[in-house]
């Protein structure tokens, strides 16, 4: 994957290349952007991947147009680095465009987390020919029909897959992957450490602080976060 930043500080693009060289050996390119001119020629002729921008870089009305200017390549994932000091009209533009919006100061396992989130996305773990999902195995890679996927439960680094039709399986990605990849009309994430099929929920509670029941009568906690935005995801289903 290549790597493009904009960042006024050299020692914190030096510190993130020491931080993938440490957790992914040379498997990522990470260059850097010292002015507008070189950062658009980067876009333009270096087949970049993934932008992380630090809105300190530039000016807020020359953000908003290198960002405007990203539209324009479908193709790359852009992350945004924000104090909260930031202006809010500003940080509300950038979400429409944005993978990613991190605020400072930024810890690792953020980074690592959007790193993991955006390999999930350029893996193109859901084939569109196929509509399947890729799940690496020992020996092999495993094709699963997202529809039989009932949930997707975090634990650590890893993520558990529960699904209707086979035993359990544990995999060595975060679950912000996961939910990256498959389908917003099909999952949706309900606690941190739950991502559901909607197909597969019997009951919305909003007793007990909120829970889902499933099919198979497993309960899972809704966390206040989430609650209001489930509760219209549900809605779009009332008849």
């Amino acid at each position: 994957m290549k790597i493009l930043l904009a960042d006024p500080n050299l020692k914190s693009v030096q510190e993130l290349e020491l931080l993938l060289l440490r957790f992914y050996g040379n498997r990522h390119n990470v260059y850097r952007g010292e002015n507008l001119k070189e950062f658009r020629l980067y876009l333009k002729y270096s087949q970049i991947d993934l932008v992380i921008i630090d809105l300190a870089w530039e000016n807020d009305y020359e953000i908003a147009r290198l960002c405007k200017e990203l539209q324009g390549f479908p193709h790359i994932l852009p992350v945004y680095m924000s104090s909260k000091t930031h202006h809010k009209s500003l940080q509300k533009n950038l979400k429409k465009g944005a993978f990613d919006i991190l605020y400072k100061p930024v810890a690792e396992k953020d980074i690592l987390d959007v790193i993991q989130r955006v390999e999930g996305r350029l893996n193109s773990s859901l084939s569109p020919l196929t509509d399947r999902l890729s799940l690496a195995i020992k020996g092999g890679i495993l094709l699963i029909d997202p529809i039989n996927i009932v949930r997707v439960e975090a634990s650590g680094s890893y993520s558990i897959f529960r699904f209707s039709n086979r035993p359990k399986l544990i995999v060595s990605k975060r679950l912000g992957v996961y939910e990256d990849i498959l389908s917003p009309d099909q999952f949706v994430r309900v606690h941190h450490s739950h991502l559901i099929n909607i197909n597969y929920v019997d009951k919305y509670m909003r007793s007990g602080g909120g829970y889902v029941i499933l099919k198979d009568q497993e309960r899972i906690s809704v966390s206040a976060g989430r609650k209001h935005y489930l509760e219209q995801y549900l809605g779009r289903f009332l008849q």
